[in-house]
């Protein structure tokens, strides 16, 4: 059976404590060192170990603890990632800097990311479009450009909002 690695929804969950207990749930016998790779990983090299954290993370903003959750499911074992949402907090740059290593690591894993913005697809080996519930249409990123169906509307309007910002 698949084991869980971890799940990371858009709003993570944590704990009075320092980041190193936040990335440490499970115990894991983690040195400091592996664990200030991955915070580097998840550009939150700003962050110390032992940078204190209060309770539901109030003291960081909304794209630390993001990064810092998809930090703490780097570190745990197991093949089936579900990420909902993981980086809706973070600037574009950012977002795929951290998506990069996430693909990296997760290669040979299974990976459910529901999301909502469309950047970075195109590394995902099957997208499922979903309006209101149900399924619009399934395929490649290419093959679902190319039949010009939903998510090809969706990506011509975020191209020209894009284009719009740009001017």
């Amino acid at each position: 059976a698949a084991q869980f690695r971890h799940v990371v929804l858009q709003q993570g969950h944590f704990f009075r404590g320092t980041i190193r207990d936040n990335l440490l749930l499970d115990g894991d016998g983690y040195e400091d060192g592996q664990l200030t790779d991955m915070l580097a990983k998840m550009h939150l090299q700003h962050v110390s170990l032992t940078d204190r954290v209060v309770e539901k993370g109030e003291n960081l903003s909304d794209g630390e603890k993001q990064r810092l959750a998809l930090a703490r499911a780097m570190l745990r074992k197991g093949r089936l990632w579900l990420l909902d949402e993981p980086t809706s907090s973070l600037d574009d740059v950012t977002e795929q800097r951290v998506m990069r290593h996430l693909f990296e690591q997760a290669a040979d894993d299974t990976l459910l990311l529901i999301c909502h913005r469309l950047a970075g697809l195109e590394a995902m080996d099957r997208i499922v479009v979903l309006d209101q519930g149900r399924i619009v249409e399934t395929g490649t990123f290419a093959e679902l450009m190319e039949q010009k169906g939903y998510l090809y509307e969706m990506k011509q309007i975020e191209l020209q909002l894009i284009g719009e910002a740009g001017e």
